[in-house]
């Protein structure tokens, strides 16, 4: 357990994936700390998944994504608060590898 802005955090997995040609494909797992509920309250799961499709000079295409589930409790203010994190997660790391495969390839 670690603590995010003095809130105790527990974490979960985010995966990430990179697949361009010639290259191998890359995946990765990492654990991501987000605020914790109570415990003795509903939950509701809140799952994010994007990808992008990358056009190449050489009329090829790569294609990356990120997805997160974050376990929350069943109520609107924590899932939206929970899908605002896990939306931003998301853009980030499918916005650094879009620009990672953009310069590789330029």
């Amino acid at each position: 357990m670690s603590n995010i802005n003095g809130v105790n955090a527990k974490s979960v997995l985010g995966k990430t994936h990179k697949s361009e040609p010639g290259k191998p494909d890359e995946h990765y797992v990492e654990w991501v700390p987000t605020p914790q509920f109570a415990a003795d309250t509903a939950t509701a799961n809140v799952n994010v998944s994007m990808g992008a499709r990358i056009g190449l000079p050489d009329y090829s295409d790569a294609r990356c994504g990120a997805s997160l589930t974050l376990p929350v409790a069943a109520c609107p203010e924590e899932i939206e608060a929970a899908f605002q994190f896990a939306k931003k997660w998301c853009e980030e790391r499918v916005q650094n590898m879009i620009q990672e495969i953009q310069e590789d390839n330029s």
